[in-house]
């Protein structure tokens, strides 16, 4: 089983990986990776002053999504070889929502009955323009900002 990535942008530094953070699903890269999907969620820390508006990827400067496409396609790259990563489209928070549900469902199917027996692991989607209104709540783990079998860390997302 993979794993999912998300990106949390925001103007603090985030200097651990092993932290809980609140934020928001704004939409994701479309990639495939070595004939795989991996798609890449954008999130923004929730109350950021710099990125804490953005309810939707295209809230976000062209500029920015341009640079996450170019690190996503290049961090794995070998130097000699060609990239085996395409990115084949952006898309925005709706979309983004049924890849985190299917990333949990999946992760859920996989695990079974164990994910219930640990405590205090879990995401919550909320639609950014309605707080307080749940998208989903199922329980996931998170380890640097991915979902994993490892129970680490807790990524709450809002």
């Amino acid at each position: 089983m993979g794993s999912l990535d998300i990106v949390v942008l925001s103007e603090r530094p985030i200097t651990r990986n092993e932290v809980i953070v609140r934020a928001r699903v704004v939409g994701g890269l479309q990639m495939i990776d070595n004939k795989e999907a991996d798609d890449k969620i954008i999130a923004v820390l929730e109350n950021d002053l710099v990125w804490g508006h953005a309810r939707d990827v295209v809230d976000l400067p062209k500029v920015l999504i341009e640079r996450l496409q170019h690190y996503f396609m290049t961090y794995k790259l070998v130097p000699g070889e060609r990239s085996k990563a395409v990115i084949k489209r952006i898309y925005g928070q709706k979309h983004a929502f049924r890849v985190v549900n299917a990333s949990i469902k999946d992760y859920k199917a996989h695990l079974g009955s164990t994910l219930m027996k640990r405590p205090n692991y879990g995401l919550k989607l909320t639609a950014g323009n309605r707080p307080g209104r749940s998208r989903a709540s199922r329980p996931s783990v998170i380890r640097r900002h991915r979902l994993q079998l490892k129970p680490s860390v807790r990524l709450s997302i809002h």
